[in-house]
């Protein structure tokens, strides 16, 4: 059901783009770079290669795939964007492991991802945000 809702995401977020048509073919990262430039993007592409080295730098962080914190991601963005507050896709993931980093609580980055969002909605900046996560996991 996960995966329907942010496959069902992307579509809109790729019609809305222009992109329908080549997203089937699209890695996770080529998806998330994509969205960001608002315009299609092919694998070589800088932004989808610093796209997909976010991703792996995350999925160590988060101890799952790229698909599910591409999930995570865009459902984020989603309801930020719902909210007015502006981030992009590149932002999210590269924040993942700047938030954890080495703390003992890798593997619960949808909690993490969700304080941030709750943080950002309640006004704070992306790198407040980021910082103040940071700073509550470094305090446990």
């Amino acid at each position: 059901m996960k995966c329907l809702l942010s496959v069902l995401f992307l579509t809109f977020a790729f019609n809305l783009c222009g992109l329908a048509h080549a997203q089937q073919n699209l890695s996770v990262a080529a998806q998330l770079a994509s969205i960001d430039a608002a315009r299609m993007l092919n694998e070589s592409d800088p932004a989808v290669v610093r796209m997909r080295s976010a991703l792996d730098d995350a999925k160590l962080v988060c101890r799952v795939d790229s698909l599910v914190t591409g999930d995570q991601v865009a459902a984020i963005r989603k309801a930020l964007a719902a909210k007015n507050v502006t981030v992009t896709n590149i932002e999210l993931v590269e924040m993942i492991p700047q938030m954890v980093g080495n703390s003992k609580f890798r593997g619960k980055c949808e909690q993490y991802i969700a304080m941030y969002a709750a943080l950002r909605d309640k006004g704070f900046s992306h790198p407040k945000a980021t910082n103040a996560v940071r700073g509550v996991l470094n305090g446990l």
